[in-house]
C-alpha cells in the first residue's frame, strides 16, 4: 500500500506525488499529480516488486508500450517509474470519468445497446491487441460509456506474477483476478491476450445475464472454478450470435480461444433489420473525430433490397394533379352510347328516304 504525500519520481526524472486510492476501484489504483501542477489529477497504477521480483523488464516494456501508443477507447499513458527504494513499479494515466457499463446494465439497458457497445469494446481490444498491448484488467465497472455512447477502457491492469497461487491474502493485486482467463491464474507463460479474450467474453455474458459469473476471490479458486465450468453459457433466451461469441472467448483451453480480431470478424450483429446497427453505429463513430473502432461494413443483399424498396413505396405520399391533354381522345361507355344513337337515327333516315322514293314512283307511274 502507498501513503498520501509519497512521492515518486519516473523513468524521465519527473515527479509525482500520490494522494489517496481511487474510490469504488479494489486494488492498486491511486490518484496523484505532478509536483508541478497539483491542480491536475492523475491515476496511478502500482505493482508491487514483491508480488514478482523478476518481472522489472517486462514492466517496463509494457508500460512504455502504453505510453506510446494512443487510442480513444483507451486511457493515456503519462509515465512509468520504478522505486525499489519503496519497492513498487507504476504507471500514472489519464483518469477515466464515465458512467460504468455495470450501471448501464442495472438501470436497465435494450439488447441494441449492449449490441453495440460490445462491438465498439471488441474491435478496441482487436486494435490494442494487433499492436501487442492486451488490456489486463476487464470488468464491467471499469468499462465506462460516455455521453454519446461511446466505449472507454477503465485503468491499464498488468498480468500477475507467474505464480499467483503465492500472493498473501490482501496483497493489492494490479488487475483483477475475476476478470482473467483460467489459465492466466495458475500457469506459467499465459498469455495475457487470450486472458482478454476470456474477460471479453465474460462481460459480454455478464451484461446478457445481468448478474456476475464469478465472485472476487483468490486466484487460486477461481481458477479451480473456471475450470470447472468449461465455458460460459448466457442461455438458449439470448441472441445465438451473442451466444455463440460467449462460448468461444471463454473456453476453458486457451487453445480453443480465437483472437480478438478473428473473433469480431466472424461476428454479426443479432438484429431483424441488418441495417439498424449500422444505421446506430456510424453518426456515433463520426461524432468523435478521432480514430475509432472500425464500423461494420455495410451488408447489402437481395432481401435488404427489396426490403427497402417495400418501404420505400408504401410511404403515404400526396398524388400530384392530373391535368387532362385536349386532344386526348374521350373513351368510355359514353362514347359507346353515342354511336349506337347514331347508328340508329342514321338507319331511320335512310328508311324514311326509300319509302319516299317508292312514293314517288308510283306517282309517276
Amino acid at each position: 500500500m502507498l501513503s498520501p504525500h509519497t512521492p515518486l519520481r519516473d523513468s524521465s526524472g519527473a515527479l509525482w506525488i500520490v494522494r489517496q486510492p481511487v474510490p469504488d476501484y479494489e486494488g492498486s489504483l491511486y490518484t496523484c499529480h505532478h509536483a508541478e501542477d497539483p491542480a491536475t489529477e492523475r491515476w496511478l497504477r502500482f505493482v508491487p516488486t514483491q508480488l514478482d521480483p523478476s518481472g522489472k523488464v517486462p514492466f517496463q516494456r509494457r508500460a512504455s508500450a502504453i505510453c506510446g501508443y494512443r487510442h480513444p477507447a483507451a486511457p493515456r499513458g503519462l509515465a512509468w517509474g520504478v522505486d525499489d527504494r519503496l519497492g513498487v513499479r507504476f504507471l500514472v494515466m489519464e483518469p477515466v470519468y464515465t458512467t460504468s457499463l455495470d450501471a448501464h446494465i442495472r438501470h436497465g439497458s435494450t439488447p441494441t445497446q449492449i449490441t453495440l457497445w460490445f462491438e465498439q469494446l471488441g474491435r478496441a481490444l482487436s486494435q490494442l491487441h494487433q499492436q501487442g498491448i492486451p488490456h489486463c484488467d476487464l470488468r464491467l465497472e471499469r468499462v465506462g460509456i460516455d455521453e454519446d455512447g461511446l466505449v472507454t477502457l477503465g485503468p491499464w491492469g498488468f498480468p500477475l506474477p507467474r505464480d499467483p497461487s503465492t500472493i498473501p491474502e490482501g496483497t493489492p493485486l494490479p488487475t483483477s483476478p475475476a476478470s482473467l482467463g483460467p489459465e492466466a491464474l495458475v500457469g506459467p507463460d499465459a498469455s495475457p491476450r487470450a486472458s482478454d479474450v476470456y474477460g471479453f467474453g465474460q462481460l459480454l455474458h455478464e451484461a446478457l445475464t445481468a448478474t456476475p459469473a464469478f465472485l472476487p476471490n483468490h486466484p487460486a479458486s477461481l481458477a479451480h472454478a473456471k475450470h470447472a465450468m468449461r465455458s460460459l453459457d448466457p442461455g438458449p433466451h439470448t441472441p445465438a450470435s451473442l451466444r455463440a461469441v460467449v462460448q468461444l472467448a471463454t473456453s476453458a483451453d486457451p487453445r480453443q480461444r480465437p483472437d480478438m480480431p478473428t473473433l469480431m470478424q466472424s461476428y454479426h450483429p443479432p438484429t431483424d433489420n441488418p441495417n439498424q446497427v449500422e444505421t446506430d453505429w456510424v453518426p456515433m463513430a463520426v461524432r468523435r473525430q478521432e480514430p475509432l473502432p472500425d464500423a461494420p461494413t455495410e451488408r447489402w443483399d437481395l432481401d435488404d433490397i427489396a426490403s427497402a424498396v417495400v418501404h420505400e413505396t408504401t410511404q403515404p405520399t400526396t398524388p400530384a394533379p392530373q391535368i387532362p391533354s385536349p386532344q386526348a381522345p374521350r373513351s368510355g361507355r359514353p362514347w359507346v352510347i353515342a354511336m349506337v344513337v347514331g347508328g340508329v337515327l342514321g338507319l331511320g333516315a335512310a328508311a324514311v328516304t326509300v319509302a319516299g322514293l317508292t312514293a314517288a314512283w308510283f306517282a309517276l307511274g
